[in-house]
């Protein structure tokens, strides 16, 4: 909101920027544009500035699709594990469950009590591929076995009136979208049930899903193997010396959730601090020159916009130069029809891939010519900058991966099974200088 540019000197960094939304397309267009489960304003960055300054990310293929009440994606484990409610396809039938031949390729993890999310969710892939949808969460259910259940007239009345108000909390302190949609269509659910639906692809390393950074684990416990990956010694450092992250910034570190990101969090800041204290001889510096380059950079959008903007009687389309949010549907385009999105059922292969590669080198040349014209659109075109390069590591890291180990999450037609030869992590690193990616395993070491 104010046009200052503030210059840091640290001995040491965290990077804790959240995960990523909208790389993806979401499945809210128009009106609607941008809903998702995830919060719109998380943009990549704490991937894309670690990658930028050379530190190598891992499991950027493994991202996450939240299955949710559909449109406004509200939480449904309430509804699952508190009230036991019954979910089924369109036809009344079970859709978890219902496809033993098909899972086999994916025992012995397709038997595991609970069942994975990624399973789950591929049940439902393959009962939409039958056309057995739409999902429905039959809340009208649990009133009606309420009320078979209860006979008292009072106990009933309080016994509803608990279910209704848990169900309206629920979503009104976490989702306030799930709320208003059922009052936007007249909707009591206590009396009609509730459509399910996969959501749109997010990034979240600290969810059910693993990318994020190729990060220093405990001394104690880190396996040998992974020793040289680090330029030094400090749980919860990036492969970059003095940059630390945590919570959504940490890969194959999943199920971290709040309570354990928040955790993450002071072990990365006290590891911080010994690594400041560890540095006492070192004074971080920083030349006039670097600094004037960083500002040249940073506001180029808004220079480009001021020299071009009138060649054009609208400003939104202009041959010399894009918009950051045209930018950022070529991009999500780009990923949602190639790289695994909902408009596939989360299925790509390695001619698709190729092709977004291919693609997406296009976006890269097109980040010179973005354009902003005021301070709210220049936040907006490195946001999506973040977001192009968190997609272009998604898309080479799927690449890279020969077989389909979390089928509801994305899956590769040509590699559709699961092969435990192929148990390793899988990363990627961006020279910034030479403008070169490489791609890298590391093994997959269990320390439980």
């Amino acid at each position: 909101r104010e046009e200052k540019i503030y210059v840091f000197k640290a001995k040491a960094t965290i990077a804790l920027m959240g995960g990523a939304v909208h790389v993806f397309r979401p499945r809210s267009q128009g009106e609607g544009f941008g809903r998702s489960w995830m919060p719109p304003f998380v943009s990549g960055s704490v991937y894309a500035l670690v990658l930028q300054a050379g530190g190598e990310l891992t499991q950027m293929d493994v991202t996450f699709v939240p299955p949710r009440f559909k449109d406004s994606y509200g939480p449904v484990g309430t509804f699952f594990l508190l009230f036991k409610t019954p979910a089924t396809n369109g036809y009344d039938g079970a859709y978890v469950g219902g496809y033993p031949e098909e899972l086999k390729a994916w025992e012995p993890y397709a038997s595991a009590k609970p069942c994975p999310t990624p399973i789950r969710n591929y049940e439902m892939i393959l009962c939409a591929k039958e056309g057995k949808t739409p999902f429905l969460m039959h809340t009208n259910r649990v009133a009606e076995r309420l009320k078979s259940e209860i006979t008292d007239p009072k106990a009933l009345k309080k016994a509803l009136r608990e279910y209704e108000n848990e169900a309206w909390e629920d979503f009104l302190d976490m989702t306030i979208a799930g709320a208003t949609n059922w009052a936007a269509h007249n909707v009591d659910p206590l009396e009609k049930e509730m459509e399910l639906q996969l959501s749109d692809t997010v990034f979240i390393g600290s969810h059910a899903c693993s990318c994020g950074s190729w990060t220093c684990g405990a001394e104690d416990l880190m396996p040998k193997e992974y020793v040289d990956s680090f330029p030094e010694q400090y749980n919860c450092m990036t492969t970059v010396k003095g940059l630390f992250t945590a919570g959504c910034g940490v890969g194959a570190c999943a199920h971290k959730f709040s309570s354990g990101s928040h955790v993450q969090g002071r072990i990365a800041a006290k590891s911080a601090l010994k690594y400041v204290n560890d540095k006492k001889g070192y004074t971080p510096t920083l030349s006039d020159a670097t600094v004037s380059k960083f500002k040249e950079t940073i506001l180029k959008p808004m220079s480009v916009y001021d020299e071009q903007c009138a060649y054009t009687t609208s400003d939104d389309v202009n041959p010399n130069y894009i918009s950051p949010h045209n930018f950022l549907f070529r991009l999500q385009k780009i990923m949602g029809e190639y790289v695994g999105g909902w408009e596939t059922l989360y299925g790509t292969n390695d001619k698709l891939l190729e092709i977004a590669l291919w693609k997406l080198a296009f976006c890269k040349e097109d980040i010179e010519k973005l354009a902003a014209k005021d301070l709210h659109e220049l936040m907006r075109a490195w946001e999506t900058v973040h977001r192009y390069y968190v997609g272009e590591a998604c898309a080479r890291t799927r690449l890279a991966r020969k077989e389909s180990r979390w089928p509801g999450y994305y899956y590769k037609f040509d590699y559709l099974k699961l092969d435990e030869s192929e148990k390793h992590f899988v990363n990627v690193k961006y020279d910034m200088d030479k403008n070169e990616w490489s791609v890298l395993e590391r093994p997959m070491i269990p320390i439980i």
